[in-house]
């Protein structure tokens, strides 16, 4: 934690191996423990710019995930958006039929996120 103490700008996000066992999907038993760990870890809190503050115009405690976005503004006033998006916490067991890896929640966000959007790259991850 003093290694990202130490570094302004930083984002984050998890995969299946930081989120528990290998592919792990949304039946993962400590799913929610796993998100607090993430969150605590990266000293992500509800007043952070990287928590996601408002979906679908209500204010949100705790993100059904660990997705966010940031803009970032280089040399030359040249902006983008980075989004971040978590592809465990809300995916579909595999052979679900139509499975979907990011869940009603987080498409919702993301589909805010590039319409509000007046950049000219949206880099998604």
């Amino acid at each position: 934690q003093s290694l990202i103490k130490s570094i302004n700008g930083w984002s984050a996000t998890f995969d299946d191996h930081d989120y528990g066992a290998d592919n792990s999907d949304r039946t993962f038993k400590y799913r929610n423990e796993s998100q607090d760990l993430f969150w605590n870890f990266t000293m992500t809190s509800d007043k952070d710019p990287l928590w996601p503050q408002e979906r679908n115009n209500q204010t949100c405690s705790r993100p059904s995930g660990v997705f966010s976005s940031k803009t970032v503004t280089l040399a030359g006033n040249f902006t983008y958006k980075i989004v971040l998006l978590d592809t465990r916490s809300n995916k579909d067991p595999v052979g679900t039929v139509e499975g979907d890896f990011l869940g009603e929640e987080q498409w919702q966000w993301l589909e805010m996120q590039l319409l509000e959007s007046d950049h000219k790259v949206d880099l998604i991850l």
